[in-house]
């Protein structure tokens, strides 16, 4: 199913058909491009106020800020934006063992203690 869609129909869909699942937190993308550029906005300030600039404090601190925010919110982007493949590969134990890790993922609670 292309692009994680879900079939309207929500037939069940046999362990025989799946090869791959991939699974990508919703809105993950935008929560990693807005610490990452708050963070790099942050630091970009404190490294120019320390350093100094030859454009003056206040300019270069916003000019600073401005690139590292750039430069941190495409790293945040790019890591927010992980997404992890499991490999089924027609096989019902690993179809099991992605639901299990799924579930623990969901509810770390629920942890079998051994």
């Amino acid at each position: 199913m292309p692009f994680g869609k879900i079939p309207e129909t929500k037939q069940l869909i046999s362990y025989l058909n799946i090869n791959t699942i991939t699974v990508r937190k919703k809105g993950s993308v935008g929560d990693g491009f807005l610490y990452g550029a708050l963070g790099g906005a942050v630091l970009g300030g404190i490294l120019d106020g320390v350093t100094g600039s030859p454009y003056g404090r206040g300019l270069g601190i916003f000019l600073v800020g401005i690139l590292f925010l750039s430069i941190g919110g495409l790293i945040g982007a790019v890591v927010g934006g992980n997404k992890h493949t499991y490999k089924i590969n027609k096989n019902k134990d690993n179809l099991q063992a992605m639901r299990e890790k799924m579930w623990l993922k969901i509810y770390p609670s629920m942890k079998k203690n051994n």
